[in-house]
């Protein structure tokens, strides 16, 4: 057995992928826009339920989303 301490060896940084290859979209921005998306179609689906108008249920859907984005992005990034 050696009595010499052994070092590890660094880790190489992960080589950047090709440009055709690089996600449309990162992890942070898919997880937000998703959340988003989720949370306007619950309020969608809860103002349809309410007074059975799809106009209504776009407009609620649509105004949580955009205002979920921001939000989202503050509390996730």
């Amino acid at each position: 057995m050696s009595a010499e301490p052994t070092t590890p060896h660094p880790q190489s940084p992960a080589p950047e992928p090709p440009p055709g290859a690089r996600p449309l979209l990162s992890l942070h921005a898919f997880t937000v826009l998703l959340g988003a998306a989720v949370i306007g179609a619950i309020a969608a689906g809860l103002a349809y339920a309410q007074d059975h108008s799809t106009a209504d249920a776009a407009i609620a859907g649509g105004g949580l989303f955009l205002v979920a984005v921001p939000g989202l992005h503050h509390l996730i990034g």
